[in-house]
């Protein structure tokens, strides 16, 4: 039996000239001078169950169309953002719309957000709705709540990885920034699920860490590639809006031991 010819590729596209000038990432958010998530490259929002990683994308995608409440500062005029939920239920994923609404004081429909609902979907068809959808309307950031839905199980070597290099393409050809939720576990010291949530941490420009202490929800740039931001803390108010509760300012491990010098 003949063996298959083996694909011809043209080299020369892959090759990078060293006289090429050097292209910085294009940003989609700033947290003042520092890069916190750019276009053509994927991030992560980990935390436990009930962290609020929902509320901290409504603000996320409220700094992204101009709410600078939070710290976070847009890089891009009349953006155009796509949230795909494939875990909550509908009224749920309906208050994360008007949330955002509220957030930005809008009163009526924008067309640069477009919120999909797709808990009811296979996992096939949540994937192929996500790409179609990337390629319709060419959106400059794009946030998949939840992740683990997009795979069988986040154990799963294989589909996990080729899913993450999927991605990883999504944001390449499209020029976009893709943002993903995903759980951290109780058994695994608070590391984020499986396969997939090991590969995502490889894969991600930045890594959110959402902790979260009674009323407070601390955002932690737990990996980046970028400069790390500021921490910064939320709360939530009583018609369940997040709001900024502050940044955070820890000491270095040289500044710590000076402090614990002094109280000896």
């Amino acid at each position: 039996v003949k063996a298959p010819e083996a694909k011809k590729y043209d080299l020369s596209k892959y090759i990078l000239n060293y006289s090429s000038e050097i292209i910085e990432p294009v940003p989609v958010l700033m947290q003042g001078d520092k890069l916190v998530i750019s276009r053509g490259n994927l991030s992560v929002i980990a935390g436990a169950p009930k962290s609020r990683k929902s509320m901290f994308v409504a603000a996320m995608i409220a700094s992204f169309f101009g709410n600078d409440t939070f710290g976070l500062t847009s890089c891009i005029e009349g953006g155009k953002c796509l949230l795909f939920d494939t875990e909550s239920s509908e009224s749920h994923t309906l208050k994360q719309l008007k949330r955002i609404y509220k957030l930005l004081d809008w009163d009526k429909p924008n067309s640069n957000l477009i919120v999909f609902h797709l808990r009811e979907c296979s996992i096939e068809d949540r994937i192929e709705i996500i790409k179609q959808a990337i390629d319709f309307y060419k959106p400059d950031w794009c946030v998949v709540d939840g992740l683990l839905d997009l795979v069988s199980s986040p154990n799963d070597d294989t589909a996990t990885n080729l899913l993450i290099l999927e991605l990883m393409r999504i944001t390449s050809v499209y020029d976009c920034h893709l943002t993903n939720i995903l759980h951290t576990g109780k058994s695994n010291g608070g590391q984020m699920v499986g396969w997939l949530g090991s590969y995502a941490q490889r894969k991600a420009e930045t890594v959110f860490q959402l902790v979260k202490d009674g009323e407070i929800t601390t955002v932690q740039p737990a990996e980046t590639r970028n400069a790390p931001f500021e921490e910064f803390s939320f709360l939530i108010d009583q018609q369940g809006i997040p709001y900024f509760n502050g940044t955070i300012t820890r000491m270095t491990k040289q500044e710590t031991n000076e402090h614990n010098k002094k109280l000896f």
